[in-house]
């Protein structure tokens, strides 16, 4: 049974007092979920922003193997530096030497330490254990250049003897 509003009544509508079909209502009920595709999408879209935000991560760890590298190589360039000032030259320079004058050594970091033949220069190398790209690394450290740089490998003629590694 239906009740017609008349047309200029302002809410006018039809309206129906029958009761809704059972099947309607247990339609309803099912569609209560999300479909397969709804979540195949949502999967998908999740997988997407997964595959670019990893190779960032991993870069940004690269980047924190290099920073330690970086900064145990300075200190050691410290220590030795101070080992110099206080002895007029590098001749006896060691690890020992180096833990003297207040250098620790950082894990999973390798330095590599080589005199001049006159014992006035050195040069350190750093390499991090963690490192597997070699474009990255060694980031060395002379007396020459003053400073850390990256892919500047000690050049032995330049440099002298493997003096050894110092951590």
């Amino acid at each position: 049974m239906e009740i017609f509003f008349h047309p200029l009544f302002p809410f006018s509508r039809t309206v129906s007092l029958t009761p809704p079909a059972r099947n309607k209502c247990r339609r309803k009920d099912l569609q209560d979920g999300f479909t397969l595709i709804e979540l195949l999408v949502v999967i998908l879209i999740i997988a997407i922003l997964a595959s670019l935000a990893i190779p960032i991560f991993l870069r940004q760890r690269e980047r924190g193997w290099l920073a330690a590298a970086e900064s145990s190589l300075k200190d050691a360039a410290t220590a030795a530096e101070s080992y110099q000032t206080r002895n007029g030259n590098y001749a006896g320079l060691s690890a020992a030497e180096l833990d003297e004058e207040g250098w620790n050594p950082t894990d999973a970091v390798e330095i590599t330490l080589y005199l001049t033949a006159d014992a006035n220069g050195f040069c350190l190398e750093a390499n991090h254990s963690r490192l597997e790209n070699p474009d990255l690394e060694p980031i060395g450290y002379s007396t020459i250049t003053g400073r850390p740089q990256r892919n500047f490998p000690c050049d032995p003629a330049v440099y002298g003897d493997l003096v050894g590694v110092i951590s």
